[in-house]
């Protein structure tokens, strides 16, 4: 009877590295992902812009036709394909910042050992997590605003 109860220690303690091992890059991967395109702003399948989440964390300057884009030569009179105003700049989002920050945080909280920081990262990775779904609905909006202001 012993065997059968110290082998169900045994394989907790052999699982318990692979998870300790695998928290650090997956916040890692996830710090690397702000690096990446989250916006890609498009006109009949070609990019006008593309957003990281670095940009969006910490402000970004839109670019407009008149920066030797592809629509530099066309006829400007009307103004309705333009996105916005001539190089207007769009302050941080505060979901990305917190979504960046709370993503650093857990990267750092997985690489130290002490006691709990496997309750911490877990709850670091729920708010980077939130922060995103938040940044989403976010920019979801922000959208439909812009296109509605431009409509009216």
């Amino acid at each position: 009877m012993e065997p059968e109860q110290s082998s169900p220690v045994v394989a907790s303690a052999a699982a318990k590295p692979i998870t300790g091992r695998l928290s650090p890059i997956l916040f890692l991967l996830g710090v690397i992902f702000f690096f990446l395109p989250f916006v890609d702003i498009r006109c009949n399948n070609v990019s006008l812009q593309q957003v990281s989440g670095i940009n969006l964390a910490t402000g970004f300057k839109i670019k407009t036709p008149h920066d030797g884009s592809l629509f530099e030569n066309m006829d400007h009179t009307n103004n309705d394909f333009s996105i916005t105003k001539n190089g207007e700049t769009r302050e941080l989002n505060g979901y990305a910042l917190s979504g960046l920050i709370t993503g650093i945080a857990g990267l750092i909280i997985s690489l130290l050992h002490f006691k709990g920081r496997e309750m911490l990262g877990m709850i670091t990775g729920i708010g980077a997590a939130a922060a995103l779904v938040g940044l989403m609905a976010d920019i979801k909006s922000q959208v439909k605003i812009d296109l509605s202001a431009k409509t009216d």
